[in-house]
């Protein structure tokens, strides 16, 4: 889960993703089935039907994408 800090930490070891305020959803593929849920498990497929037929198109046998829509 993002913290919401003062400054974020510095060094080379530091990979910063910006948190914008939206909605973090996963799109799952299986065998042609697309589901898409919020990171608290609510299915909100029928919310996202364009991702979802995008996602069918994808060329892939399963997969799990994670990801940030405002």
């Amino acid at each position: 889960m993002p913290t919401l800090v003062d400054k974020p930490p510095e060094g080379d070891d530091w990979t910063h993703e910006f948190k914008f305020d939206g909605y973090r959803s996963q799109i799952v593929i299986d065998d042609g089935d697309v589901r898409i849920f919020t990171r608290r498990g609510f299915d909100w497929t029928a919310k996202y039907h364009d991702l979802v037929e995008t996602a069918k198109g994808l060329d892939v046998q399963s997969a799990i994408i994670d990801g940030e829509s405002s």
